[in-house]
């Protein structure tokens, strides 16, 4: 699913790209154009999964449940994982400095120029982006996981998905780390809708942050400053008590949720069963042995 994802939006991207370098165009830096390619991609994520396993397209997403209880430490927690992410990409960029031409386009996306490319950037970031992608890599990836592993094999590989989705070295990790909150939030509460959300906020104040807390040194997800500069201190412990304190708020307002609420079914295998003069028959892995005595 992912490989899909990924393979569409970059067979989507890269004439645009050749097109943007030949004819001096800005495509690839417009929030509508970046929008439809994820839809674009999320549409071929959705057919490859009815080919593959030949259900009903419905049967791939979570219907999930929406819990309003819950959505107060949803937005605490990640209102301060907003600020220690932010951090945690001041330490990567420190490590290996951020390119100009890719400070360059980061800033296209999230500095629009005119009404209509901040009106794309926001229906891109804050509503195109998070439904599509919950919608992948947790309503599918994570539930599909949890079928097979615990809940920190399942976070983990999923969340990496998440990270690799990005294409890009510099959103690896902190993608990466907003993936297993994400994937805590839907095991806690079985809500794609509160993932969805919190994506939502985690987005908006990437747009909004540097406007909200102009002249903090460090707090910007996209600066290109070489070297890196690292926040205030008070801001990383501000990030830290807000991220510790809404997740404990929320383990604790969602404990009685079914361990397997929520989960995808496991499909049944076919396995060849051959037995000393008896023919080879075809069965169910998870279908009863027949009774003594009966053919199967």
């Amino acid at each position: 699913m992912v490989v899909v994802f990924v393979g569409v939006q970059l067979l989507i991207a890269m004439p645009l790209a050749v097109l943007d370098s030949l004819a001096k165009t800005r495509l690839l830096g417009h929030g509508l154009v970046l929008g439809g390619i994820n839809l674009l991609a999320f549409f071929g994520v959705l057919v490859a999964a009815r080919l593959l396993h030949r259900q009903p397209l419905a049967e791939h997403l979570a219907r999930g449940r929406w819990l309003w209880a819950a959505a107060a430490p949803v937005l605490v927690m990640f209102t301060g994982l907003h600020f220690l992410v932010s951090e945690l990409d001041n330490l990567v960029r420190r490590i290996l400095p951020m390119p100009d031409f890719f400070a360059e386009s980061m800033r296209q996306v999230l500095q629009p120029e005119g009404a209509v490319a901040a009106v794309g950037t926001f229906l891109t970031l804050v509503v195109v982006a998070p439904v599509t992608e919950e919608l992948i890599f947790r309503g599918i990836l994570l539930r599909g996981f949890l079928r097979r592993y615990g809940l920190p094999k399942a976070a983990l590989f999923s969340s990496l998905l998440f990270g690799l989705a990005h294409m890009n070295p510099w959103q690896f990790a902190y993608t990466t780390v907003i993936g297993m909150l994400l994937a805590l939030v839907w095991w806690r509460t079985r809500s794609l809708g509160l993932c969805i959300l919190a994506h939502a906020v985690n987005n908006l104040l990437v747009c909004l942050g540097a406007i909200l807390l102009p002249g903090i040194p460090g707090y910007s997800l996209m600066e290109s400053d070489h070297p890196a500069q690292f926040q205030p201190w008070w801001l990383d412990f501000t990030g830290l008590i807000l991220t510790v304190s809404g997740t404990l708020w929320l383990i604790r307002r969602c404990r009685s949720v079914p361990a397997d609420e929520g989960l995808l079914p496991i499909e049944p295998q076919p396995v060849l069963a051959i037995g000393f003069g008896i023919p080879p028959v075809i069965r169910e892995v998870d279908s009863p042995p027949p009774p003594m005595g009966e053919s199967p």
